[in-house]
């Protein structure tokens, strides 16, 4: 019983990869503290590899331009110079753009925790009881 229960929690820890890939969403032009009090969890699309965190600021035509965002992306948009946001902000000057890229389910937090450790923790409270 004990080994089954063990089998079954880590095969847990892994399922994330196996199902697409939840990522939080939101945009603010204030503050990443803006964005995150309207962000939500969405799904991303099969093709939506990875969670972007990216914040921009850059001057147009004399005016301040700033950006907070977090979203879905392939892999590809983790390079500046194929990141819209950031293409965007070549066109002005004083540009700073910041893009921080990662692959597990709600990883483009402020802070964040794992879920799979979580469980991992729980399967060995489990185990230490049996």
């Amino acid at each position: 019983m004990k080994t089954i229960i063990s089998i079954v929690l880590c095969i847990l820890t892994v399922i994330h990869v196996a199902s697409s890939l939840t990522c939080y969403k939101c945009e603010s032009t204030i503050s990443y503290a803006d964005c995150e009090s309207r962000q939500e969890q969405v799904a991303c699309d099969k093709d939506e590899d990875t969670c972007i965190k990216g914040d921009i600021s850059y001057q147009l035509h004399s005016q301040d331009h700033k950006s907070f965002r977090k979203y879905c992306a392939v892999s590809s948009k983790c390079d500046k110079e194929q990141n819209p946001q950031c293409k965007t902000a070549a066109l002005g000057e004083n540009i700073e753009c910041n893009i921080h890229c990662c692959s597990l389910n709600l990883c483009n937090a402020g802070s964040s925790v794992i879920v799979s450790g979580v469980v991992m923790v729980a399967a060995f409270i489990v185990m230490a009881l049996f």
